[in-house]
């Protein structure tokens, strides 16, 4: 799944989905981008935080999932949030993958979250493993 860049995708967005092609390559996965956060939306210190976290989501599906199906989904909300997910169709994690012994990057993950104000969910969700982010926009309904 090697896409060539759009208008519609911000240069700091390209590597993840070119790496997106790459882990479903190696896995041998059929992968899904579904981009729609406007670049603006987002500070610079955002756009890394975000990046190294969503990295991080794609190299854990690349070395423990055994996936058929990855998605990269990263979307806006009415508030003027934002909500990005890695998800995949594998194997799975047994009980809280952030205690799992000589396991770090979801933890990594989870602490850069919190470190900028995020909510952080990794979890299995109808036969799907979802690593998930979510900033809370500043707009009251």
């Amino acid at each position: 799944m090697r896409l060539p860049p759009t208008t519609a995708v911000s240069a700091w967005v390209v590597p993840l989905r070119e790496l997106l092609g790459e882990t479903a390559q190696v896995t041998e996965a059929e992968a899904e981008f579904r981009w729609s956060i406007p670049d603006r939306s987002m500070s610079e210190k955002e756009k890394v935080e975000l990046h190294a976290c969503l990295r991080e989501a794609l190299i854990n599906v690349r070395k423990h999932s055994k996936a058929a199906h990855v998605l990269v989904v990263g979307e806006t909300d009415d508030s003027g949030g934002f909500r990005c997910a890695v998800e995949d169709d594998g194997v799975g994690f047994a009980g809280d993958p952030l205690q799992a012994p000589g396991r770090f990057g979801l933890r990594m993950v989870r602490d850069r979250a919190r470190g900028m104000g995020w909510s952080f969910t990794a979890e299995r969700r109808g036969g799907r493993t979802v690593v998930e982010i979510v900033k809370r926009g500043e707009k009251q309904g």
